[in-house]
């Protein structure tokens, strides 16, 4: 059934690119590895991550965890599976089969970052521990933000750097194949 309906979608939308993976992590891996000369990092079996990391200027230690492992605390990829975890249950977005799925890429992005903004900067690390975000675990921040500190005041493009990928999701200009048409709001005094 899911081979006949991909090759149905594809008759339709055309083939995806094969690469669009390890184009995609390739991407975020030279903005996140930049300035640095050597990184470690941690992903399961899938070949695409593999070849991402080979095209990066510096020293890379992979570590590889298979995903048949079983998903507790004590797996290598805990924090993620965690997030992933987090991302299905609190967004209905994010969930298979439902009327609140998500249909453009646009918008699952935007979610995304909503997301991310309150896992990494206003959510406890530890529900029974300190009152401690990941966010400040890692350096980034010195106490936990509020809703109003995360919306007290734009930040305009302009004044933020933002990789060219990132910055298309920021001008909304990123398109759904399946869509067809993908109708787009023009902002006049946005910038």
């Amino acid at each position: 059934v899911q081979k006949k309906r991909r090759e149905e979608l594809e008759a339709e939308l055309g083939r995806p690119d094969p690469k669009a993976v390890q184009n995609g992590i390739r991407e975020l891996l030279e903005f996140v590895t930049r300035g640095r000369s050597a990184i470690t990092a941690r992903s399961d079996e899938h070949p695409a991550y593999r070849r991402s990391i080979a095209q990066l200027r510096c020293r890379v230690r992979h570590h590889v965890t298979s995903s048949k492992g079983h998903r507790d605390k004590h797996n290598p990829l805990w924090e993620v599976n965690l997030a992933d975890l987090m991302i299905r249950h609190s967004t209905a977005a994010h969930k298979r089969e439902t009327i609140a799925w998500v249909k453009r890429r646009q918008s699952s992005a935007e979610r995304l970052s909503i997301f991310m903004v309150w896992r990494n900067l206003m959510k406890r690390r530890w529900e029974k521990g300190p009152a401690v975000s990941s966010g400040m675990l890692k350096g980034v921040t010195d106490r936990l933000w509020s809703v109003r500190e995360v919306l007290g005041e734009r930040i305009f493009r302009t004044r933020v750097e933002l990789p060219e990928v990132w910055a298309r999701y920021y001008e909304r200009s990123v398109s759904t194949v399946g869509l067809g048409r993908n109708r787009r709001h023009t902002l006049k005094y946005a910038y």
